[in-house]
C-alpha cells in the first residue's frame, strides 16, 4: 500500500510529484491520470525504495483522464487489480496517496454512488462517488474498495474544497482502454452514428413508451452503423450489451 511510485513530470524548474500504480509488473506499466503527465517533456518515476527510473509514455486518453507510463525495470511490486463491476454503494473505500507531499497517506470512507456522469470533468465519465478525503497530490493513486483486497478504482479529483465528495475512475475502464494504448498509443473509439438526448419523464409519458429511463434518438448519421442497423429517429435505447442505459451519457459511454 505504501509502495506506489511517484511520477515527476519534468516541465518546470520545480517538478511536481504525483502518483501512479504498478498494474503490470511484467511489462513495467504504471497507471496514472492523464493530467498528471500532461505537458511533460521528461517523466521520472521514483519508487518507494528511492530508486529513480526514467519513464516513457505508452499512451494517454484525454477523454477518460487516464495514462500509462512504462519503465525499463521489470518485476516491480504491483497491485492486485480487482473487478470494479463488483463494487456496491456502501462499500468501504481507502484512498491512498501523496496529499500535499505527505507520502503514504490513507483516508477512509464509503462508496456513495456509482455510474456518476454529467459531472463536467471528462468527456467519458463513469465515476464512483466516494467520501474518503482526496486532496492535491492524490491524483493517480489508487482507491482500495474493501469487498476484496484489491484496487478497483483510480482517484480522479475532489468535487470541491469544502465538501467530502470525490470521484474515482473504475479500474475496468482502464482495462478496456489499455490494449488500445499499447497498440496505437491512444484510445480509438467507435461511433454508432446516433445523436441522442435523455428520455425525460414528460417525454416518456407523451410517447407511452412503457419506460421512463433511457436515451431517445434525435437523429441518425447516414451511412453509420446505426443507420445500417435500421435504427430510426424516435427510437428509445434502454440497454446495450446487457448493460442498462439510463440516459444519453450512458449510451455514449457504453458504445
Amino acid at each position: 500500500m505504501m509502495g506506489q511510485p511517484r511520477i515527476i513530470p519534468a516541465i518546470s524548474p520545480r517538478p511536481v510529484r504525483r502518483l501512479g500504480v504498478v498494474v503490470d509488473p511484467a511489462n513495467g506499466h504504471i497507471l496514472t491520470n492523464n493530467h498528471v503527465i500532461d505537458g511533460a517533456v521528461v517523466i521520472e518515476v521514483v519508487l518507494a525504495d528511492g530508486r529513480l527510473l526514467n519513464g516513457r509514455l505508452v499512451g494517454r486518453d484525454i477523454g477518460s483522464d487516464l495514462a500509462v507510463v512504462e519503465v525499463a525495470e521489470r518485476g516491480l511490486r504491483g497491485i492486485e487489480v480487482g473487478n470494479s463491476d463488483n463494487v456496491r454503494v456502501g462499500d468501504v473505500v481507502l484512498a491512498i496517496g501523496n496529499p500535499f507531499g505527505l507520502e503514504g497517506t490513507a483516508t477512509m470512507g464509503i462508496v456513495g454512488a456509482s455510474m456518476r456522469s454529467d459531472i463536467g470533468h471528462e468527456a467519458f465519465e463513469d465515476f464512483f462517488q466516494i467520501d474518503a478525503v482526496i486532496n492535491p497530490g492524490n491524483s493517480g493513486a489508487h482507491s482500495s474498495i474493501r469487498r476484496a483486497s484489491s484496487s478497483e478504482s483510480i482517484q480522479r479529483r475532489r468535487a470541491c474544497r469544502q465538501c467530502r465528495i470525490g470521484f474515482a475512475i473504475p479500474i475496468n475502464m482502464a482495462g478496456t482502454i489499455k490494449p488500445n494504448w499499447i497498440r496505437h498509443g491512444r484510445m480509438r473509439r467507435g461511433a454508432l452514428g446516433l445523436i441522442v438526448e435523455d428520455l425525460t419523464l414528460e417525454r416518456a409519458a407523451s410517447l407511452m413508451s412503457g419506460t421512463n429511463r433511457g436515451a431517445i434518438v434525435k437523429a441518425v448519421v447516414p451511412g453509420s452503423p446505426a443507420a445500417l442497423a435500421g435504427i430510426q429517429p424516435g427510437a428509445i435505447v434502454t440497454e446495450i450489451a446487457g448493460k442498462p442505459v439510463r440516459g444519453a451519457s450512458e449510451l455514449k459511454r457504453a458504445s
